[in-house]
């Protein structure tokens, strides 16, 4: 399983927009094949920080989605609206399981 995990920091005027571009994304990639999990969230303590994570069920199908045309049209659509750097890490998971019980 690969985990993918990211942040940025938002322009406050371009949140919506961002919001929106972030809701389309989820919309076709939830839908891929080897999509576990595909979520942004919003910072608790800061509303102009918008997070993400993805879960994939291997390197294949992450690399299908990264070559996608809606990556591509998400990317530019978004890099506007980021104030800053795009923070993003890759987790590759050899297990995992529940935390309690």
């Amino acid at each position: 399983m690969i985990i993918i995990t990211g942040r940025t920091q938002l322009h406050p005027d371009q949140r919506d927009s961002a919001i929106s571009a972030a809701q389309e994304m989820r919309n076709h990639t939830i839908e891929e094949s080897g999509c576990i999990d595909y979520r942004f969230w919003s910072a608790t303590d800061d509303p102009n920080a918008i997070l993400l994570f993805e879960q994939w069920e291997n390197r294949s199908a992450l690399d299908t989605h990264l070559a996608s045309p809606h990556t591509a049209a998400f990317l530019g659509a978004i890099g506007a609206a980021v104030d800053g750097t795009l923070e993003v890490t890759r987790f590759e998971v050899a297990t995992h399981g529940p935390l309690f019980g």
